[in-house]
């Protein structure tokens, strides 16, 4: 039994180093020639997945009252903070500045970690007078990171609603699901190393690091392949993604100045109006799966208030708009082709998954779009 303790102990410790490795250091091609633009978290992550080494003392010491309290407080701490920073990192881009404000969140947990790990190093069993009191304060730690990954939960959702409404066409150009898949797996963790603490058998506790190791090889398997765009477009498509954000911060002192302005000149407003219709429905620009806001910006010659008001006043939103369009074009060409599947029809429609086209359906047919 203590072999089996202590192999998924080095077995969970060595795959998070490995994991660690391959992140910092392996990018896919070509996405590694704008690194900061498709790997935001890449040395955050890495050092996420180093935690395991935190368990050290208990690998060394298993037989150690001090060590194994180690072991039950350290995932149960440090799960929904990898999920928080992780979420926040790739989502927010401003981990500093969220960690400068929720420092003492981030702190209270370290010094009671660092704590644990000194007496656990000793391997000895001075702590277990104060377990119960140990636990307790852990639990309470590890309840004040849990909400703030819920926080950064709900920010998240905000920023995917937003992004995915008003700048995408397609769901599935924005890494939404990614969110959900590190969010769900942190606060799983969580509760499994609730359970591991209410169980208190390291037996159980070792089935469960084995349960992390996978985890771990399929998070690292998830962001090893960058979640902002498909593969087959990737290399068009990232020169004229870093063009567009170039173009966004050259025109940003403009825009600022243009929410000022209450209303857009009529000629302009139906100038505008003329060149999106010729150029999304006459064009048939909606069909591209891939077509956002900042696209058509760029074709129109205008800029994003202008457009996005255009945009409200006559077509609805920037997402419905599109959508529409693509589900109009899937009833023709389903009435034209009968014996198409529905993986025919989302592909030449312009949707990015059957999954996506069988929603949007659903909500043009039930006047929700």
């Amino acid at each position: 039994m203590n072999l089996y303790i202590w192999a998924s102990c080095f077995t969970l410790t060595l795959t998070g180093v490995y994991c660690a490795l391959v992140r910092l250091f392996h990018m896919c091609r070509p996405y590694d020639k704008y690194r900061h633009y498709f790997y935001p978290s890449r040395k955050t992550v890495t050092i996420l997945f180093l935690l395991p080494l935190l368990q050290i003392p208990y690998l060394m010491h298993p037989e150690s009252v001090d060590a194994w309290l180690l072991e039950k407080c350290l995932i149960v701490m440090c799960a929904p903070a990898f999920g928080a920073i992780a979420l926040r990192s790739f989502f927010h881009g401003d981990l500093q500045k969220w960690l400068r404000k929720t420092s003492w969140i981030i702190l209270l947990p370290a010094l009671l970690i660092i704590f644990l790990i000194i007496h656990g190093s000793n391997g000895g069993n001075k702590l277990e007078p104060h377990e119960n009191l140990i636990i307790t304060l852990s639990l309470i730690l590890s309840s004040i990171i849990a909400g703030n990954l819920i926080a950064v939960f709900v920010k998240m959702m905000k920023i995917i609603k937003r992004m995915s409404r008003e700048e995408y066409s397609n769901e599935e150009d924005f890494p939404a699901r990614f969110g959900f898949i590190t969010a769900n797996i942190s606060v799983s963790l969580w509760v499994l190393a609730i359970i591991v603490i209410l169980v208190d058998n390291q037996i159980f506790a070792a089935a469960c690091s084995n349960i992390v190791t996978v985890i771990l090889f399929v998070l690292l398997i998830a962001i090893l392949h960058p979640q902002l765009a498909k593969c087959a477009l990737i290399e068009d498509r990232m020169v004229r993604i870093i063009e567009e954000k170039r173009k966004e911060s050259l025109t940003t002192l403009e825009e600022e100045h243009e929410k000022h302005v209450s209303d857009i000149p009529s000629q302009v407003k139906k100038d505008i109006e003329g060149k999106i219709r010729k150029l999304v429905i006459d064009g048939k620009l909606y069909l591209n799966p891939n077509f956002n806001k900042t696209e058509l910006v760029t074709l129109v010659g205008t800029n994003r208030t202008y457009l996005s008001e255009v945009l409200r006043d006559s077509f609805g939103s920037f997402y419905s708009f599109i959508n529409k369009l693509r589900i109009e074009y899937a009833a023709e060409y389903s009435r034209e082709h009968p014996t198409a599947t529905n993986s025919e029809i989302a592909a030449q429609s312009g949707f990015g998954s059957v999954r996506t086209y069988t929603r949007i359906r659903s909500l043009y047919n039930n006047g929700e779009l």
